[in-house]
């Protein structure tokens, strides 16, 4: 499990102390969710916005991309957040792509850390017109993509706009703030996932605590709330 307020990204007020734990002790959270030569392992990092998802899904592949691990980020926004973020001006949606019928490595685009990234938006009218051929297609160079990670860190949106990736995901990681309404909607989304979808594991991440104290504060008040309203731990 990942333990709670260990992580704090661009908060000016972080303490010494969480600072100097640094990316490797992040890193070395994830790895201990792992065995060896285990198939690609799958994270998806939900959260509201502003809880600081995006930039810990960049870091995080960054850190193992840096240690010699082949990452894929997955992007489920259409802003193109990562790209963004990683000033990569060349990267397409999957919805372009599918648009020309072009080939799946047309979307995927290498970074500067080795990760690899992949934006996997694409318009509800594009997939009810999807091409049969063409799905399976995709769906064949996607799988073969995949086969060649060793970790799989999906940037998805919160589960009451897209659920599907949260879904299927090997692993939860519900990142939060001390803000009250970050409290209050990861509270939603552990509802609506275990309701909806039998998600019964959550890991959770604080992001911008003061302190490691303040951090394990909200996350005893989350683990109340779920545990005394749903079965889920």
């Amino acid at each position: 499990q990942l333990e709670t307020g260990r992580i704090s990204t661009g908060s000016s007020g972080t303490s010494e102390l969480v600072m100097s734990m640094g990316m490797d002790d992040q890193a070395a959270s994830l790895r201990r969710l792992l065995s060896a030569g285990r198939k690609p392992c799958s994270f998806a990092f939900i959260g509201d916005q502003g809880s600081g998802v995006s930039t810990v899904v960049a870091e995080f592949a960054a850190v193992l991309a840096s240690d010699g691990h082949r990452v894929m980020i997955l992007d489920a926004h259409a802003d193109m957040g990562q790209a963004r973020r990683l000033k990569v001006n060349h990267a397409r949606h999957l919805d372009e792509v599918i648009g020309y019928q072009g080939a799946l490595e047309d979307a995927i685009v290498s970074l500067s850390s080795g990760a690899e990234l992949l934006n996997l938006y694409v318009r509800p009218f594009t997939l009810a017109n999807l091409h049969t051929g063409l799905a399976h297609r995709l769906s064949q160079e996607f799988s073969s993509r995949l086969r060649d990670s060793e970790w799989i860190l999906i940037d998805a949106l919160p589960p009451r706009q897209e659920p599907a990736l949260s879904a299927i995901a090997d692993h939860l990681i519900l990142v939060l703030t001390p803000e009250p309404k970050s409290l209050t909607e990861a509270y939603g989304i552990i509802k609506q996932l275990s309701g909806e979808f039998g998600r019964r594991a959550f890991n959770v991440l604080i992001n911008h605590a003061e302190s490691l104290e303040d951090a394990q504060h909200i996350f005893r008040r989350l683990t109340y709330a779920a545990s005394e309203y749903l079965n889920v731990s």
